[in-house]
């Protein structure tokens, strides 16, 4: 599901234009729940210390590392098959925002939650 994880990772980047750029902390230890077009949700989990985790809709997981480079959010894919460093622009959420982004797939939803 290459546009699945590709989604998710985008999640804790396509946010709104003007936020402070280097502040993920809302993002730490909380969730990105991703919806999909099809109604299937995958979970995207900032780690403490620059490692992620993303739960697939099919249950399957993928992992990696974060890092803010300048105002952009970056991810390196290591598990289950590692992918190129991936960069976005990077902005401030809260818990409870939610969001949505167009893709060549559709619309995908994506809402902010406490806890892991």
């Amino acid at each position: 599901m290459r546009f699945g994880f590709l989604a998710a990772v985008a999640a804790a980047a396509t946010l709104a234009t003007g936020a402070v750029a280097q502040d993920m902390s809302s993002f730490v230890g909380n969730t990105v729940v991703i919806t999909y077009p099809n109604g299937a949700a995958a979970k995207l989990r900032l780690k403490t210390g620059g490692a992620y985790e993303l739960l697939m809709p099919d249950g399957t997981a993928a992992g990696g590392t974060w890092a803010i480079e300048g105002d952009q959010f970056c991810t390196t894919r290591t598990t289950p098959a590692a992918q190129p460093k991936q960069c976005r622009p990077n902005a401030a959420r809260a818990i409870g925002d939610k969001w949505d982004e167009e893709t060549p797939q559709g619309k995908v939803h994506y809402e902010l939650v406490a806890g892991q």
